[in-house]
């Protein structure tokens, strides 16, 4: 099965569910500070780029599971992979904090918004993150490619 682009920001939004807060996976102290949370999303992100589709997969929750299986996990991140090329860097440019937003489980969430360079293209990564456990635990990773903008047109005036 192959995905597009469009079902795979698809599969990536709906990939929200609470991951197992037993889970020692994450080399984050019982913190819940905008800082672990940035951390928990770094840690994420290059998983992500290790093509550690299965690891991912294995720390989610049984809600996420429920909603896509360790085999459609793992080609969402290879469709992405191929599509967006390898990684060249990446900022983060923003972080949003939620208190029980609607359509999803009660709770406290981040969203943590990287502008990342890939070989192929530019693009926004998005990890979301819910408070679980006094840490911070992936819930969610959504991909939108940037439009390459173009320089400007300029002529001579002459």
């Amino acid at each position: 099965m192959s995905l597009s682009f469009r079902q795979i920001k698809y599969v990536g939004a709906f990939v929200f569910g609470l991951i197992s807060g037993g889970s020692n996976a994450y080399a984050q102290s019982s913190d819940t500070s905008v800082d672990a949370a940035l951390n928990t999303a770094t840690q994420w992100v290059a998983m992500a780029d290790a093509n550690q589709a299965v690891h991912m997969w294995s720390l989610s929750s049984p809600e996420m599971k429920k909603k896509i299986n360790q085999e459609e996990w793992g080609k969402y991140l290879n469709t992405l992979q191929k599509e967006l090329g390898h990684i060249n860097g990446r900022d983060w440019v923003q972080i949003s904090h939620f208190i029980n937003p609607s359509n999803s489980p009660p709770g406290e969430y981040m969203s943590i918004t990287f502008s990342s360079r890939f070989s192929n293209t530019p693009a926004l990564e998005r990890v979301s993150l819910i408070k679980a456990a006094y840490r911070w635990v992936p819930i969610g990773y959504v991909i939108t490619k940037k439009p390459i903008e173009s320089a400007p047109n300029i002529s001579s005036g002459k």
